[in-house]
């Protein structure tokens, strides 16, 4: 079948194994859940009760991350979304990545990841990375700089 991939995977981006909780949002309505699994292209949730929300609902991750999506599938309590659109976070978040932005801006990335580790990156896995590895680069830097300084002066 095209689009078919090892093992029975039809999905164009793949997806990772997470337990993090989250809301559906559709109008009035809200229906906590758990995420099972999520890509950038999608997610797979756990709801308490049997629920078929409406073909439009948002995803509203704890971490501040609210990602518009379509209701592809409903099997029990699991429910399968399609990410449509751009995620964005919501003002309380927005404004804490504000924070963590000028505090990066201004040399302070000790601060700037406390900040985003509070918040659990806004459960945005892209913005993790670039964190852990900015993180992780100036922690290298910092070693060289000393390795060098000690040669010069013992």
């Amino acid at each position: 079948m095209p689009g078919t991939r090892a093992g029975g995977e039809r999905r164009r981006a793949p997806r990772l194994g997470v337990l993090k909780r989250a809301k559906i949002v559709a109008g009035d309505a809200i229906f906590d859940c758990v995420v099972l699994n999520s890509g950038e292209r999608g997610a797979r949730v756990r709801v308490a009760q049997p629920v078929v929300p409406p073909e439009r609902v948002e995803l509203h991750f704890a971490g501040g991350g609210v990602f518009p999506a379509r209701r592809r599938w409903v099997r029990g309590l699991e429910i399968g979304l399609e990410f449509v659109g751009e995620a964005t976070l919501r003002r309380e978040a927005a404004e804490l990545a504000w924070v963590a932005y000028e505090a990066l801006r201004d040399g302070r990335l000790q601060e700037a990841m406390q900040r985003l580790c509070a918040v659990r990156f806004f459960d945005d896995e892209a913005l993790r990375e670039a964190a852990e590895a900015a993180e992780a680069a100036c922690a290298r830097l910092e070693a060289l700089l000393r390795e060098r300084a000690q040669r010069r002066h013992p």
